[in-house]
């Protein structure tokens, strides 16, 4: 399992010892920790880790920890073929990986990456008398705009043997950066809805996360307002989703 590169802006002053036990418990894990004289921009994170990947293994998480230190970056350095994303706050269901990296290997050999144009999301609703703020599932579909969401997607290793593929040096939208660069390596990009529950866009109040923020507005193009109940049959109960949805009812 290859590991993890933080996109928050805390930093701490050494390794992480939750992540350290973690990879003296779990073969499966291997912790890497590396010193800079500053602390990189979030895109140079991503790029770093998939460059020092190697192997053969399928998984591949990012932004689930705060990894940087204030000279330096943490990550776990692991195996890989295939790059898997994750964003810490959004639900992945237990078939996440294995759906994507089938629809990716089942993809043209010209095919470097597929992802999600639409995905179960939730956000929040009011009512105003009396001021009370609900859960709004929503089904939203971004086919007209596919490559403008980074939270969902995967893709081959080897593609970075293109020094001209990689994520944008920034911090912030950086996948644009990699979906762009490899359209003009020669790379597509397959794109699809997601049928199978596979995850759920958690929408708090982070400036970079308010859109996609349901429920939907009258004619919103690409937005179907869900009811709470076949959502929570699709993704397997509440109590499957628990922790997601503690942190969606903090941010009140």
């Amino acid at each position: 399992m290859d590991g993890v590169c933080s996109k928050m802006p805390e930093f701490v002053s050494g390794p992480s010892t939750f992540m350290a036990d973690t990879a003296k418990s779990d073969p499966r894990v291997r912790y890497y920790f590396h010193e800079a004289e500053k602390p990189p921009v979030i895109g140079a994170k991503r790029n770093w880790m998939v460059r020092n990947s190697t192997g053969y293994v399928i998984t591949s998480l990012i932004a689930v920890a705060v990894l940087t230190s204030k000279s330096g970056l943490l990550c776990v350095r692991g195996y890989s073929e295939v790059i898997v994303m994750f964003d810490v706050d959004d639900y992945y269901g237990p078939e996440y990986i294995s759906r994507m990296v089938w629809l990716l290997k089942q993809s043209s050999n010209d095919t470097g990456m597929v992802k999600l144009h639409a995905w179960f999301s939730l956000g929040e609703g009011w009512l105003m008398d009396p001021p009370t703020r609900y859960k709004a599932y929503t089904y939203i579909d971004m086919e007209h705009d596919p490559l403008g969401w980074g939270w969902t997607y995967v893709f081959w290793k080897k593609t970075y043997n293109n020094p001209d593929i990689h994520y944008g040096e920034v911090d912030a939208s950086e996948e644009a950066g990699l979906f762009h660069s490899l359209r003009r390596g020669g790379f597509k990009i397959g794109t699809f809805a997601d049928r199978w529950f596979l995850c759920l866009r958690i929408v708090t109040y982070s400036i970079v996360r308010t859109t996609g923020a349901g429920p939907c507005r009258a004619n919103e193009r690409g937005c179907i307002n869900l009811p709470d109940f076949m959502v929570m049959k699709g993704f397997g109960g509440e109590q499957r989703l628990k922790p997601w949805l503690d942190l969606w009812a903090a941010k009140e």
